[in-house]
């Protein structure tokens, strides 16, 4: 693991959710909510497509863990990595209606995300802590 990566500013540490597309590719695992299918990195920070946004994360590995075993199916390989994100700078909170978006109109309310999500502008994957293996 890169510690330039892990500490730098202004970003913050916390766990992303994701799918590995059959052409190896990591997506959001937000079913339903494309985000233009943004495509996460180890190499490099991910940000929303145009007319997209934010981006989810989970502030702790507990609740991409449990995120994770509720929907880790054969059909859909998710994992989850540790990554650095920087926090939306616009973030609304439980009372709004729409925090995630997408540009094809799809949206996702925040009674549908888990609790301890936190919406980012940037995410940047640092290292796989629990790969995708079947009925975990």
């Amino acid at each position: 693991m890169n510690d330039n990566i892990k500490n730098s500013e202004p970003y913050v540490i916390g766990f992303k959710v994701v799918m590995r597309t059959e052409d190896g590719r990591l997506v959001s695992a937000i079913r339903g909510l494309t985000l233009d299918r943004c495509t996460y990195s180890d190499q490099h920070p991910t940000e929303p497509a145009k007319e997209c946004g934010p981006l989810a994360v989970f502030s702790c590995q507990e609740s991409a863990e449990r995120f994770h075993r509720a929907y880790n199916l054969s059909s859909i390989p998710l994992e989850v990595w540790s990554c650095r994100y920087i926090p939306n700078a616009q973030n609304p909170n439980r009372s709004s209606s729409i925090p995630l978006w997408d540009s094809h109109g799809n949206s996702i309310s925040w009674e549908q995300l888990p609790l301890d999500t936190i919406l980012a502008a940037s995410v940047q994957l640092i290292e796989l802590v629990h790969p995708h293996t079947e009925n975990t």
